[in-house]
């Protein structure tokens, strides 16, 4: 079950990068894809979009190499709930806060 909600999780942030570069073709999908990521993270909503694709893209890779981690230790049986909940909010919360700061940097 755990499994297949990270597996599920990673397979999300990838199609969101895709998203993100098929996007770049249509004004009108363009506008539907931002309103999502102002759902999805409002911080990245401020970041230009080039950014956001990159961001998206590099995100994506580092939740498949996540869940692939994650599988690998639920395999071996020594994972907790908990400690996997926490894994998992860490990297959703850091995401955002990583791009509030490539904003203000800029």
């Amino acid at each position: 079950m755990l499994e297949k909600l990270i597996q599920v999780i990673a397979f999300c942030s990838f199609v969101i990068s895709l998203t993100c570069l098929l996007s770049n073709f249509n004004r009108s999908f363009e506008t539907t894809v931002k309103l999502f990521f102002l759902i999805f993270s409002y911080h990245t909503y401020m970041v230009s979009f080039s950014v956001k694709i990159l961001f998206y893209i590099f995100f994506s890779w580092i939740s498949i190499i996540f869940s692939e981690v994650i599988n690998q230790i639920i395999r071996m049986r020594i994972m907790h709930f908990k400690f996997l909940f926490h894994n998992i909010l860490l990297i959703w919360i850091l995401y955002p806060i990583l791009c509030f700061n490539q904003n203000m940097s800029s």
